[in-house]
C-alpha cells in the first residue's frame, strides 16, 4: 500500500514549513542570524532556562520552555512560552515585569 493513499486529499499540496526551515539554518553553529524576532540562544542559556521556569512559576506567572512545542526533539530549546489566555492586559504586563526582574 502506498502511503500516498493514506494522507488526506488536503494534504497533497502542502508545503513545507518556511520558517522551520529558516530556524534549521540560523540553528546551525557559528551561524549569525540578522532576522528579526530571532533571539541569539547566548541570551537565553539552556540551564538556565529549567531554572527560571520553576522561579518564575514560584511567581505565579505560567512559563513553559519552548522544546515541549516541538515535535522533533531538537528544536525550541532556546525559547520559552508565557501563558496569557484568559489574562487581562494589567494581568500580562505584570507577569512581563515579573520575568524580567527574576531574568
Amino acid at each position: 500500500m502506498k502511503i500516498e493513499n493514506l494522507i488526506a486529499d488536503r494534504m497533497q499540496d502542502m508545503s513545507v514549513n518556511a520558517i522551520r526551515e529558516i530556524l534549521k539554518v540560523v540553528s546551525q553553529p557559528g551561524m549569525v542570524s540578522l532576522a528579526g524576532g530571532i533571539p541569539s540562544p547566548d541570551s537565553f542559556p539552556l540551564d538556565t532556562i529549567e531554572m527560571l521556569c520553576h522561579e518564575v512559576i514560584q511567581n505565579n506567572v505560567a512559563f513553559v520552555p519552548g522544546k515541549y512545542f516541538f515535535a522533533d526533539g531538537h528544536s525550541g530549546f532556546e525559547t520559552m512560552r508565557l501563558n496569557f489566555t484568559m489574562a487581562d492586559e494589567a494581568t500580562i504586563e505584570r507577569a512581563i515585569k515579573t520575568l524580567a526582574g527574576i531574568l
